[in-house]
């Protein structure tokens, strides 16, 4: 096309330049339509879904995965965080059939898998939700989010051994995860250990200092050890909210 642009800006009225011109015009929006369809987003594109999840803006990262998606329908990453910005919104019906749509395509898609059984969690779907998250593993044995995401399930359908043991495996495979060593200290509180627990909770707050749910965590646990002094100002700290639920957690890499 550049060619033909040269020679008609030297002879305007080329006759075979203006003829393959405006072919190659005619043809352009289809070829264009069709590479569209096979190609993927930019990184550039994908990281600023990315930040707009992570800062918060749900609702700008859904309007954002919407129009990249109308050019890349089949583009897993953005299937998988849409599905999370639904999912943080509270929309978790069509956070679920995004997270399907995803596998759908790609029935091997691992964070999809797992980001599927944390959304059925959600839903009150243990037994789907605990499926979900084992299929995850059995990808990818070695992905610490989805033994976490099981151990949130395990430990909602009161199987506090089973959800300990999770956690354990996630924090062997990803010794930083501090969402993990939170999760940890939960049940090992509920099973009643609490020196094994405040070390969780500590252990948590020492990789994420600013960790409210930890904090207060902590705060409960030496509450219950006596130590009441230390023990409030924690839960001061944390919100002033005696007991959290521990968190679950999306991935959208």
């Amino acid at each position: 096309m550049e060619l033909y642009n040269a020679i008609l800006q030297q002879q305007p009225n080329h006759p075979f330049a203006k003829k393959r011109l405006n072919k190659l015009q005619k043809e352009l929006p289809r070829d264009q339509s069709a590479q569209e369809q096979t190609t993927q987003p930019s990184q550039v594109q994908i990281d600023a879904l990315v930040n707009l999840y992570q800062t918060g803006q749900m609702a700008k990262a859904e309007l954002a995965c919407g129009k990249l998606l109308k050019s890349y329908p089949q583009s897993l990453a953005v299937i998988n965080i849409l599905g999370a910005t639904l999912q943080g919104q509270g929309k978790l019906q069509e956070a679920v059939a995004s997270f399907d749509r995803a596998i759908q395509l790609n029935p091997d898609f691992v964070n999809a898998h797992s980001n599927l059984g944390n959304t059925l969690r959600d839903l009150g779907r243990l037994e789907e939700a605990e499926a979900s998250c084992r299929q995850a593993i059995s990808l990818k044995p070695d992905y610490a989010e989805a033994h976490s995401n099981l151990g949130s399930t395990l430990q909602d359908l009161g199987r506090l051994e089973e959800a300990e043991a999770s956690y354990r495996q996630a924090i062997s495979l990803k010794p930083d995860f501090a969402e993990a060593h939170n999760n940890l200290g939960v049940t090992l509180k509920e099973l009643g250990r609490l020196e094994e627990a405040e070390a969780s909770y500590r252990k948590a707050i020492f990789l994420k200092n600013d960790y409210n749910p930890a904090i207060a965590g902590l705060g409960e646990v030496l509450m219950k050890k006596g130590q009441h002094k230390e023990g409030l100002a924690n839960l001061r700290r944390g919100d002033g909210v005696i007991f959290f639920n521990f968190e679950n957690g999306v991935t959208i890499q």
